[in-house]
């Protein structure tokens, strides 16, 4: 996808051209194929079609000084596109975020407002270990030793690191605190990877935690293991 730079010469550009569409994002613009999208009536869309209603629903519900509260919180925090471009969140889109992080990590929907802490994302170590007969465990300490929900995510074994794909998040672990040892994931694991063991093949292995206290990301890091 082409990227184009606004500047004093280029100002705006938008809309379907042909078979391309131009995407205005933030301070970029990006260019794409024009597709046709058939309706997605799978059992995970309709779900998350259902949270955002009801959190959605939730927003509706608060009242005149909470959404307040939340259009000052907003603006504590500092949120980037995919091109690396500062954007700003409404008070809406801001409170809609964090309430699918709660819905993703296994936590009950906030209406209370909240504003940023600390120094944002710690890339803490973690230490990961697959092995056929003694199983899948992975070990990380929590920096900031609060209340946090995980989000463990793998990916598809390959021969070579340089193959690895993105991670897929298979596994969520709500209200851990400090040092945390998981428990097997190996058959987690097996059922993503279509039930064949890895073995000699490597792995990524990432590691996202929400802190229950601060209300916010605190921690997140990935190693890459060969499976034995």
């Amino acid at each position: 996808m082409a990227i184009i730079q606004y500047s004093s010469l280029v100002n705006k550009i938008i809309g379907k051209v042909g078979g391309v569409v131009f995407q205005r994002m933030g301070q970029t613009s990006g260019i794409r194929a024009h597709v046709h999208h058939k309706p997605s009536n799978t059992n995970t869309n309709n779900l998350n079609r259902f949270n955002m209603q009801i959190v959605a629903s939730f927003w509706n519900a608060q009242n005149y000084a909470s959404k307040q509260a939340w259009i000052a919180a907003q603006a504590t925090f500092t949120f980037y596109n995919k091109y690396g471009s500062v954007i700003q969140l409404t008070a809406y889109q801001f409170f809609m975020y964090i309430q699918k992080v709660a819905i993703q990590t296994g936590l009950a929907l906030n209406g209370v407002a909240f504003s940023k802490v600390g120094t944002g994302l710690i890339r803490g170590p973690i230490t990961a270990v697959c092995n056929s007969s003694t199983g899948f465990f992975i070990t990380y300490t929590n920096p900031i030793n609060t209340t946090v929900s995980e989000i463990i995510s793998v990916s598809k074994p390959q021969i070579s690191p340089k193959q690895l794909a993105h991670p897929k998040v298979f596994f969520i672990a709500a209200d851990q605190t400090a040092g945390y040892t998981s428990k097997n994931l190996l058959p987690a694991a097996l059922a993503l990877w279509g039930g064949t063991y890895p073995s000699l093949l490597y792995i990524t292995v990432a590691v996202k935690t929400w802190s229950v206290t601060y209300n916010q990301w605190v921690q997140e890091n990935s190693v890459i293991i060969r499976c034995t």
